[in-house]
């Protein structure tokens, strides 16, 4: 079988507790942690759920790696999480999927790639790409009831991940 919910949270607790043990930036005169850990908390009476913890850089070095990084911005924004509507299909190389900026079929190219894309797309030679990305993009995702809740009561007591 395999690791019950319960005991899932708790490691990744335990591994979080580590990481911002050993997760530090020297800034030339200390060694200070990169990360801030935010508990969240347990739901006021005016909010209708609790307010979910969260990882935060505390070092402006981590703050402007994260943010000045294309690479890692991408994968933060909320822009590119699982959508609560359909997505629209994949009609053009430069972009499908979603409402506002979609993702490219390839990421970097030159003038001279982007005319060769644009020919292929022309003569439909992405026609089948196309098809699997919509499939991919259609592909649905729930969420796992059973780490909510432990994550729900984690929050509600307002005590560490880890036992």
């Amino acid at each position: 079988a395999g690791w019950s919910t319960e005991y899932l949270a708790q490691v990744g607790g335990e591994l979080l507790s580590h990481v911002l043990k050993v997760a530090v930036v020297y800034d030339g005169h200390a060694t200070v942690p990169a990360f801030q850990y935010n508990r969240g908390g347990s739901a006021s009476s005016s909010e209708r759920r609790p307010t979910p913890a969260t990882l935060v850089p505390s070092h402006q070095l981590i703050r402007l790696l994260l943010t000045g990084n294309d690479k890692v911005e991408s994968v933060l924004d909320p822009r590119w999480l699982p959508m609560v509507v359909r997505p629209l299909p994949w009609q053009d190389w430069r972009g499908g999927a979603l409402l506002l900026r979609g993702p490219r079929v390839v990421r970097g190219y030159d003038a001279r790639q982007a005319d060769m894309m644009a020919a292929a797309q022309e003569a439909g030679q992405f026609d089948t790409l196309y098809r699997a990305l919509d499939v991919l993009s259609n592909t649905s995702w729930r969420i796992n009831k059973r780490v909510l809740d432990v994550m729900h009561r984690l929050w509600r007591g307002g005590g560490e991940a880890t036992p």
